[in-house]
């Protein structure tokens, strides 16, 4: 238990450590939207080093069996790129910049060297929606402009014959023109939908803020007042009745 404990710590160190480096945290507790946009980009950053680890495991047979070094020299590449994202001291625009691009390369590459029916569309799916979420709503449209201009070339491409002949594609043009209209219109959906919900979560959020703080301040200045009420209460009691401990000026003869 207390190794697992330890373990924690270790991490949310290192965790406070990067998201620290990407932005002050006088700008993150000023701008709470910063603040989680740099907390999802390092869960990005780090799930990504993991997995990707994980992941050369099974890749390796395929990379092997089917020659395509290229694909494994540019994930290895996109690996390490991940790893100083996440060590080197950048800003959080460059970092998440940094890895919006590296997104959109990965998807370009295996579209081109496995063909579009495979796992490259689904890295441009998220390429725009993390645009959206790490970058806001402008960035997130530009990156649905360049999925749709990557997937008209691409496809103009194959249909014409000038590369890609093996790769398993669609029976018509207009299959082709269907899927790639359905895969923009649900990408363009998510990706503002994301973004929208994200801004309003973190609005709703730093209102809560707004309001514990202006109750706190209340609540002091409450306090402040019964306190003084209390005082010149005491203060009166005190005036109104005479001393106990004073004797009388004159005392009456005894009989």
């Amino acid at each position: 238990m207390k190794q697992t404990d330890n373990e924690k710590g270790y991490f949310r160190r290192f965790q406070t450590f990067v998201i620290n480096r990407m932005a002050s945290p006088s700008a993150m507790e000023k701008d709470s939207l910063l603040y989680w946009r740099a907390r999802i980009l390092f869960a990005i950053l780090f799930a990504g080093l993991l997995l990707g680890v994980l992941l050369f495991i099974p890749i390796i047979p395929f990379v092997i069996k089917e020659s395509l070094w290229r694909l494994a020299i540019i994930d290895v590449g996109a690996w390490l790129i991940l790893l100083g994202i996440i060590l080197c001291r950048l800003r959080y625009e460059i970092r998440a910049a940094i890895t919006m691009l590296m997104t959109y390369v990965v998807g370009v590459t295996v579209i081109l060297l496995v063909g579009p029916l495979s796992g490259g569309p689904a890295w441009l799916f998220a390429f725009a929606v993390l645009t959206g979420v790490l970058l806001g709503a402008k960035n997130a449209i530009v990156a649905l402009s360049i999925n749709a201009i990557t997937l008209t070339i691409i496809g103009w491409l194959l249909t014409t014959g000038r590369f890609g002949q093996t790769f398993p594609f669609f029976n018509t043009s207009e299959a082709m023109i269907v899927a790639g209209t359905n895969f923009m219109f649900l990408n363009t959906v998510a990706a503002i939908s994301v973004t929208v919900l994200i801004k309003g979560l973190v609005s709703i959020g730093q209102k809560e803020k707004v309001l514990n703080s202006t109750l706190e301040t209340e609540r002091t200045r409450l306090m402040e007042a019964k306190e003084r009420l209390e005082l010149e209460v005491g203060e009166r009691k005190q005036a109104s009745s005479p001393p106990a401990d004073r004797a009388p000026a004159h005392w009456p003869e005894e009989v």
